[in-house]
């Protein structure tokens, strides 16, 4: 996905964001995984407690989801039955991914949203957020 296709993206979410056009149940989540770099939400359903817990995601390379899938990983979040998925639309766009949970798993999807903040947070990924705008100007 070209950089601007993918800036205009993250900014139409930003834009839901203000509307209220989130789920409450997503809301924690949804945040912290924009605050992921390289990622953008782009849609999202709590399930209403009779579907699955879902999270559509675009990432600018796929090597920005690593955070992310390290935190849905149950030995690292102490929760089973979170996974991603990836896949495509009918008209063979590039590629989306979808954060999927249990239904009604919206504590845990807190929790998992709370461990990734904690970790935007700390000094260690400071550390490697001002590294990669280093690199970005060299690349």
């Amino acid at each position: 996905m070209k950089d601007r296709e993918w800036r205009k993206m993250k900014a139409e979410g930003e834009w839901l964001k203000e509307k209220g056009n989130i789920d409450k149940e997503c809301w924690k989540l949804v945040d912290a995984i924009n605050r992921l770099p390289g990622l953008c939400t782009i849609e999202s359903c709590c399930g209403h407690g009779t579907s699955f817990f879902m999270i559509k995601v675009s990432p600018r390379k796929v090597v920005d989801l690593v955070p992310l899938l390290y935190y849905l990983d149950e030995c690292h979040n102490t929760f089973s039955g979170w996974w991603c998925e990836i896949y495509t639309d009918c008209a063979m766009q590039p590629p989306f991914y979808s954060i999927v949970g249990p239904k009604g798993a919206y504590e845990e999807a807190d929790q998992i949203a709370k461990l990734i903040r904690e970790w935007l947070d700390s000094p260690e990924a400071q550390k490697r957020q001002r590294e990669r705008r280093k690199r970005r100007w060299f690349v």
